[in-house]
């Protein structure tokens, strides 16, 4: 079955989309610099080459916001969770960024504070013990890979 992209996925699919390119924008980048680090052979290297957790929260927090205002279906949520209830080697390189964005997932009632970023970390962690993703999220009504199918026609 062929997945048509019309405006009624394109909207439902608005977050998931919009979470993916930043994922994977992400991603290459921090490969470019891993890529110069390595290349600079045994030279020290100053902390601007490398990604800092503390100092990009507040910045990927804001993203993130931006994305869960336009994910109103939680279709990024929901396909968090799907790819998070996968082994790491079957996911695509895209697939793996995604979850590389939302960073580790957290249990029921860890975490600190209930931010866009945190709503994502539980989705992962829902996926990652098991749950069910469309119970747990069920206003989303694509699947994970047909949310995969979305976001794969809009990369270039």
């Amino acid at each position: 079955m062929a997945l048509v992209i019309g405006p009624m996925v394109t909207g439902v699919a608005a977050g998931a989309i919009g979470m993916a390119i930043y994922g994977l924008a992400v991603y290459r980048r921090r490969r470019a610099l891993t890529r110069r680090s390595r290349n600079r052979n045994a030279r020290r290297y100053n902390r601007r080459y490398y990604r800092s957790t503390s100092e990009d929260t507040p910045a990927l927090e804001r993203v993130m916001e931006g994305i869960r205002k336009q994910d109103v279906s939680g279709c990024g949520l929901r396909l968090v969770c799907e790819l998070a209830s996968r082994t790491h080697q079957d996911l695509a390189m895209e697939e793996w960024a995604i979850l590389d964005l939302v960073g580790n997932g957290v249990k029921g009632g860890d975490g600190d504070g209930d931010g866009a970023l945190q709503q994502y970390k539980t989705a992962r962690g829902v996926g990652e013990k098991g749950g069910n993703c469309g119970t747990s999220f069920p206003y989303c009504p694509l699947t994970g890979t047909q949310l995969m199918h979305s976001i794969m026609a809009y990369l270039p």
